[in-house]
């Protein structure tokens, strides 16, 4: 006679305990969620800061071409100031401060390197793009910023400048959520 012996039963007790671990807030729960959480992090800035575009992959817009006067100074460093005619100077001997773009905001943000992709990427000084951050929140983890004047900022992005959803997840970024929790979910149990 032939005796076959399995553990199967203790196979399922730890896949069962890691299932129970993972419905329990913290622990392997929260290791899961702020994984998902940082790669969606990740997804939407490159999205928004580097490739320029909205939760439905468009454009998230254009900038300005109506021709005006810029900074030379702060952000736009570098650049000589000059008039519309070409001048450096008003007529009472006192040096220009800014600069004349006959192709307006997206010659100015084009002569200071920031119209990398030739429409808006909401990246000029950095500060946007470098305080979106993973937060652990009460019930979990999100991304966002801790400053009240950048939140302001992305809202007035959203409701009142380009009027579309900018922060939200894309189809194709929601997909890469779920494929990472399903990941990290098996990993869970493989670890138990």
């Amino acid at each position: 006679m032939i005796t076959i012996r399995t553990n199967t039963e203790q196979l399922f007790e730890g896949n069962l305990k890691a299932l129970e671990g993972l419905s329990k807030k913290g622990g392997l729960q929260d290791q899961v969620v702020r994984k998902v959480a940082l790669g969606a992090l990740t997804d939407v800035r490159m999205r928004v800061f580097t490739e320029g575009k909205d939760s439905n992959s468009s454009k998230i817009g254009n900038y300005s071409t109506r021709a005006g006067y810029f900074t030379t100074r702060g952000i736009g460093k570098g650049l000589s100031a000059r008039g519309k005619t070409g001048r450096t100077k008003f007529k009472n001997g006192r040096s220009l401060k800014t600069r004349y773009f006959a192709d307006g905001y997206s010659g100015w943000k084009t002569a200071i390197g920031r119209n990398t992709v030739g429409s808006v990427n909401l990246n000029l000084s950095g500060s946007m793009r470098n305080n979106f951050q993973l937060f652990k929140t009460s019930s979990g983890w999100g991304i966002g910023w801790s400053s009240d004047k950048l939140v302001e900022r992305a809202r007035h992005f959203e409701t009142k400048k380009y009027n579309k959803a900018i922060w939200m997840l894309t189809k194709k970024e929601q997909k890469e959520a779920s494929r990472i929790a399903l990941i990290e979910i098996g990993n869970a149990i493989r670890q138990k």
